[in-house]
């Protein structure tokens, strides 16, 4: 039995609470199961929000999934609309969420509507929602080069300046956000630029030191030896770079932007006292690695 079909069947308000904004991602999990039982594969599968519309207290979300599948060796596309209703309430800062239903033709799969009963801020319920439809490689990426140019500060003011008062005591905006303010802003560029494109700490830790920032990403057994170091990986973008001198010490970080077939070109916070858009030849000796975070 689908997990919304079971909720609402049981009442359980835990697992209604769990699947009320996930609800629709949880139920394909199951359509695929469906899908391939009745020998039919998906081989492509996507979210878009087309629409949010708030008029009060109630949101309207429009999310359309779209699908390809081979169905006995044809390729066939579905579309499918969703739509999700967040009543608000404003005096107890809660929502109920009320999702659609509808019946896949191929597999004759049924997506079941239900009620949330579950106290929920709608807040959360929104960035829920919009998770489902962010790259959040593509925009840690956007995030970064909408910096580039910015200036290290000479002293703590005009910190959201992108040319005033430029000096090289290391006072930046970055620093201000971290709370280390002045003080070498490389890594603290990558954490603010993560934050600010909505990628959680879990995907990219929050680290101020690129030797500590390297070993978060060893830790998590997702970071990578460039060839320099006896490496065989091929970075993409939105990976983090890492350069110094040895394995376990780095001394400079940033953000992958671009890559060819000899060079990649980053983004990264304090060179030569701005935020600097330049490249590296993927044979250079001083990039140890890259991290490559699963976004």
């Amino acid at each position: 039995m689908d997990s919304r079909e079971t909720a609402v069947m049981t009442g359980d308000t835990e697992s209604l609470r769990t699947v009320a904004v996930n609800g629709i991602v949880n139920d394909e999990n199951a359509h695929r199961i469906t899908l391939s039982e009745n020998n039919v594969s998906v081989s492509d599968m996507s979210f878009q929000i087309s629409g949010i519309d708030i008029e009060d207290t109630i949101t309207f979300v429009t999310l359309y999934e779209s699908m390809e599948y081979v169905d006995d060796g044809v390729v066939k596309t579905a579309d499918i609309e969703h739509n999700l209703t967040i009543m608000y309430d404003e005096a107890y800062d809660v929502a109920k969420v009320v999702s659609d239903s509808y019946r896949e033709t191929v597999s004759g799969f049924q997506s079941c509507s239900y009620v949330s009963e579950e106290i929920q801020a709608v807040s959360e319920a929104l960035y829920s929602l919009n998770s489902i439809n962010t790259d959040y490689c593509a925009e840690i990426v956007r995030v970064a080069e909408s910096q580039v140019g910015y200036k290290e500060k000479a002293s703590n003011s005009d910190l959201d300046s992108f040319t005033a008062n430029a000096g090289s005591a290391n006072y930046t905006k970055y620093g201000q956000w971290y709370g280390l303010n002045p003080a070498a802003w490389c890594a603290i560029f990558v954490s603010w630029c993560a934050s600010e494109a909505g990628v959680s700490t879990s995907v990219i830790p929050k680290y101020s030191s690129c030797s500590t920032g390297m070993k978060n990403f060893k830790d998590m057994d997702c970071f990578y030896y460039s060839s320099a170091y006896n490496g065989s990986y091929t970075p993409e973008v939105g990976d983090i770079f890492f350069t110094g001198t040895s394995t376990t010490s780095s001394s400079h970080t940033g953000i992958v932007v671009e890559v060819s077939s000899t060079q990649i070109t980053v983004v990264d916070g304090n060179w030569s006292d701005k935020v600097s858009r330049h490249t590296y030849n993927l044979t250079d000796s001083s990039l140890i690695g890259f991290a490559s975070p699963i976004y």
